[in-house]
């Protein structure tokens, strides 16, 4: 569920339980908040510094008030995404640089 007055806009704020739909928000901004579901959900957010406690634990009201909150806090929650989603983007691309250099050199000669 998504509530929206404006695509990149502060006001956008996007609620999600799949790991690439928080991945497209954060790329593109967009406070979101997602459910960790799995370890790598939970990993993404603790990459982003935000804190959720796992689902088993969460009910339907905490969650409200979960998102109430984030809401709130949409303005820090879009700062934190501007801080660190290019540092994120830089591991991703030394860990394709890695996996490129195992698949193209010749066996026994890959260095990480």
């Amino acid at each position: 569920m998504a509530a929206s007055s404006g695509a990149n806009s502060v006001e956008a704020h996007y609620t999600s339980q799949d790991l690439a739909q928080a991945i497209f928000a954060a790329l593109n901004r967009v406070p979101f908040v997602a459910l960790p579901y799995s370890s790598k959900v939970q990993g993404f957010l603790e990459d982003l510094e935000i804190g959720m406690p796992p689902l088993k634990q969460v009910n339907a009201g905490q969650l409200i008030a979960y998102v109430d909150r984030w809401w709130d806090l949409r303005r820090n929650l879009q700062a934190r995404l501007e801080k660190a989603v290019p540092e994120i983007q830089a591991r991703a691309r030394r860990t394709n640089e890695i996996a490129l250099r195992l698949l193209t050199e010749p066996a026994g000669r890959a260095r990480s």
